[in-house]
């Protein structure tokens, strides 16, 4: 199924009928219902952005009149339990070409379990990876074979030691399609990576961004707060 047949069959609705927390498609970009109110004050924004890019949900409302209006959209398929994750019970491990993908898209998945399922995206240990976590068992993980720096990771050289397959992304969910910056480009998991050399200005560079996100900690920031620049 392509892209184009993917969009044509999620069920366009009114968005204001649609509930807080909820994604849905609308001008080429998934928003996000951030609140809801009977009297009229019903918004959304660009997810994983800043309020400068809220929008109105219901015509003729007094929100209406200082916001763009979009009153139709195509809502996002919810996963019914977090446990949709799970492949046979066990944590599915998929791998990216790029690290901004991988995260792009855990954070899509566990915005897509709706804000009562308790779930948050964090870094998977000291790996080049991250999972979508209840905080105790991970659910789904999310390799990446180049930092967003530029980087290759060594990835294909420690796949041997992991005991679970690696899926390529592409036989993921169509919902990752939708995410900015996609690359749909396969990686050849089986050749040996070559870490090419950096530069002290590329050292510096990764550092200084690392130290601005925070520490490993920071990974495990609520999945509305960390890194809403990461897609901009």
């Amino acid at each position: 199924m392509n892209l184009r047949d993917y969009l044509a069959q999620l069920p366009e609705v009114d968005t204001a009928s649609l509930a807080k927390g909820f994604l849905f498609w609308a001008e080429n970009r998934i928003y996000e219902v951030v609140e809801v109110d009977e009297g009229g004050y019903s918004k959304a924004r660009v997810w994983r952005h800043d309020e400068s890019t809220e929008v109105a949900l219901i015509p003729d409302s007094t929100l209406a009149k200082r916001l763009p209006l979009i009153a139709r959209g195509r809502v996002l398929p919810q996963y019914q339990s977090r446990d949709d994750l799970l492949a046979n019970r066990r944590p599915p491990a998929f791998v990216f070409p790029t690290e901004k993908n991988a995260l792009g898209a855990a954070y899509l998945d566990a915005g897509l379990c709706g804000e009562r399922a308790g779930v948050y995206v964090r870094r998977h240990g000291h790996h080049a990876a991250f999972e979508v976590t209840n905080g105790l068992n991970a659910l789904r993980r999310y390799y990446f074979s180049r930092t967003s720096e530029g980087v290759e990771t060594d990835l294909p050289d420690i796949k041997h030691t992991l005991d679970y397959e690696l899926i390529p992304h592409q036989y993921g969910p169509m919902v990752w399609r939708l995410l900015p910056h996609w690359d749909e480009s396969p990686h050849d998991l089986n050749k040996t990576v070559a870490i090419r050399p950096i530069t002290q200005d590329q050292l510096r560079e990764m550092i200084e961004r690392r130290e601005a996100e925070g520490n490993d900690d920071a990974w495990a920031a609520d999945t509305t707060e960390h890194a809403r620049d990461e897609y901009s």
